[in-house]
């Protein structure tokens, strides 16, 4: 007997229970299917400033499916249909599946069919030619393609091991096989410094599907527990680091830090938030700054003179009233032409400035 499937999720079951074989489509046409759900997910804090970005698929009129980790500490996320300029809030959730790392979205003010959902990892070969939709970056709508190059179980579980990329943004987006099915759901993990492409099975999100509850509000405090995806590394943004942070007092005040690549492909394109705070840890002022140097793997970069300015009263509330005035001096005395050799720096206090990475571009190269 067939499992019993809600009124709303119909269609998707449907899809699921009769897998339908059609004509092979070109890229062109599953892209045409795709961009009318596919979604850009900003997730942000409880100051309303962006912790991550991600993908997500229309599953349901008013539900979005994502990867769990695309959410975690968020307090509030906005949807973005591809090539739309209106942004809809996210309800919240009515649907986990920790193990998976899959998570169902409940979405106000718009209304889109949901894509079909074929079997993935009970009717998929290695070998299969597969396209992948995402957000790399943000880059709305960037269709690549590729083949499933294995199926690994891991703890006992399934995973598409695919060749198409899928660079931070792209995470919780659908990849296709070449009838128009979501055979899979994206998600970027690296293991031991190895950049890999893995999609979790569209089967284990037709199963979440058949259980949809009652919307639970997103909450900053929510931190996935382990999942099959654990096993294999972690987020793929985790393989960017901030390191050697100082405050450097010469000409100007600035923040001076390192970024590091610990993937084993060379990066670029590294976009960083850097949220300024008070004595209180509310955010006073914040600044997005993409750093175009190329990064090789293993190895880091000083941004130089793209070092983003201090708030001169962050400055001075932060400081103690030696070092501000120290400072202030010296900054003074260099602009009037002396003391140019003048400067000190200090380890900024973390609660005053927070950097996170929010993505990058991994480069189809090796050193």
């Amino acid at each position: 007997m067939w499992p019993a499937c809600s009124k709303a999720f119909f269609s998707a079951c449907l899809f699921v229970l009769f897998i339908h074989r059609a004509t092979p489509q070109s890229g062109h046409l599953v892209f045409q299917r795709a961009s009318k759900s596919v979604v850009l997910l900003t997730m942000s804090d409880t100051n309303r400033q962006p912790i991550s970005l991600g993908s997500g698929f229309f599953v349901a009129d008013d539900v979005i499916a994502t990867n769990m980790h695309v959410i975690s500490g968020a307090a509030s996320g906005r949807a973005k249909l591809i090539g739309h300029s209106e942004t809809y809030d996210i309800v919240g959730s009515v649907g986990m599946d920790e193990e998976h790392d899959l998570v169902a979205l409940k979405v106000a003010g718009v209304r889109t069919p949901g894509l079909p959902l074929g079997n993935g990892g009970e009717a998929v070969s290695v070998g299969d030619e597969v396209y992948a939709v995402g957000n790399p970056q943000g880059l709305e709508g960037t269709l690549s393609n590729g083949i499933v190059s294995a199926i690994r179980e891991v703890e006992g579980q399934k995973l598409l091991q695919i060749t198409a990329p899928i660079s931070p943004g792209s995470s919780g987006g659908p990849v296709f096989d070449q009838h128009g099915q979501v055979i899979g759901i994206a998600v970027a993990t690296f293991k031991g410094g190895q950049n890999l492409n893995f999609a979790v099975p569209a089967s284990y999100l037709a199963k979440l599907l058949l259980h949809i509850g009652s919307v639970s509000p997103l909450s900053s405090n929510f931190r996935p527990s382990a999942s099959l995806i654990d096993a294999l590394g972690g987020r793929l943004t985790d393989g960017i680091q901030i390191t050697h942070r100082k405050i450097l007092c010469t000409l100007d005040a600035h923040l001076e830090f390192s970024i590091r690549n610990t993937l084993s492909q060379a990066v670029d394109d590294v976009t960083l938030l850097f949220i300024f705070k008070d004595g209180a840890g509310e955010p006073v002022d914040s600044m997005v700054t993409t750093y175009s140097s190329r990064i090789l793997p293993g190895l880091a970069t000083r941004p130089g003179q793209y070092w983003p300015d201090i708030p001169t009263g962050l400055l001075e509330e932060r400081f103690t009233k030696t070092d501000y005035n120290e400072c202030m001096w010296m900054i003074a005395d260099q602009k009037r032409g002396s003391g140019l050799g003048s400067s000190f720096s200090r380890e900024p206090d973390p609660n005053f400035i927070e950097i996170r990475v929010l993505g990058f571009r991994v480069l189809d190269e090796h050193p």
